[in-house]
């Protein structure tokens, strides 16, 4: 007499990644990137935030007057990085669509502006600390 099995295995199904929902499958774990690039740009500025002179050099392009601003700018960067994120994500989210290599070529480029930023805001608190 065979017995009969009725529930699968699930045990060898793939973990499904079960945030940012609002993308699509296959950018997810990409898109964390971003995320969590974002979250430690916001992070090292609240921290440092203390520590820095009333004054920074952020603007390292323009002249040496002009070059210092208040230390609330540092928040122009995860500010900067923030906005960056979700307009990628909604574009993204908008273009669903769209053929995916041209859509993970986009998110490739936003984690590497998120990590561009992140490295801009830890060059400039080495810096100053």
């Amino acid at each position: 007499m065979a017995m009969d099995v009725s529930f699968k295995d699930s045990s060898h199904r793939k973990k499904e990644f079960k945030y940012l929902t609002f993308l699509p499958k296959n950018f997810r774990q990409l898109a964390l990137y971003a995320v969590i690039a974002n979250l430690c740009t916001i992070a090292f500025s609240l921290i440092f935030f203390a520590t820095l002179q009333k004054r920074i050099p952020l603007f390292y392009s323009l002249p040496d007057t002009q070059q210092l601003v208040n230390r609330e700018f540092i928040f122009l960067l995860p500010g900067l990085s923030t906005l960056l994120n979700a307009t990628h994500f909604l574009i993204i989210k908008k273009f669903k669509n769209a053929h995916p290599t041209i859509l993970h070529v986009f998110l490739l480029s936003t984690v590497a502006l998120q990590i561009l930023i992140l490295a801009i805001l830890l060059r400039l608190l080495i810096i100053l600390n």
